[in-house]
């Protein structure tokens, strides 16, 4: 209850002054360095994955870490997976062209190569009336 008294005289919060920085947080700060480095490279090198399987990579690497802290290394070196591009589609609203109703409307030419039995080259253009 003093504490409580104390923190409302001083207007403060009741837990500003009762622990000390996390002695896990300084250790990876230490650690940090290299495993971004690795990820990046990784990350590089797999542009498809994210942070997650990236975190699997760097356990087998030798820095194991729980998936939380990959994700605030991930976002700490600015790393994202490039987002797929759409594939394109044939436009639904685009009209269509109308089916030939009689003779005389739709034609096709096409060339044909062919060779004589004494070995003169024949080419001739064919047009047919679809």
């Amino acid at each position: 209850m003093r504490q409580a008294r104390a923190c409302r005289s001083g207007e403060l919060a009741r837990c500003s002054g009762c622990r000390g920085p996390r002695s896990h947080t300084s250790r990876w700060m230490a650690k940090d360095p290299p495993v971004l480095a690795r990820m990046a490279e990784l990350s590089a090198q797999y542009p498809r994955y994210g942070y997650r399987r990236i975190a699997i990579f760097l356990a087998r690497d030798g820095h194991p870490m729980s998936f939380g802290l990959a994700h605030r290394l991930w976002r700490q070196a600015c790393l994202q997976v490039p987002q797929k591009r759409p594939r394109k589609r044939i436009a639904a609203g685009r009209p269509r062209p109308n089916a030939p109703a009689g003779a005389n409307q739709v034609w096709s030419y096409d060339f044909v190569f062919d060779a004589c039995a004494n070995g003169q080259k024949l080419k001739c253009l064919t047009v047919t009336d679809e």
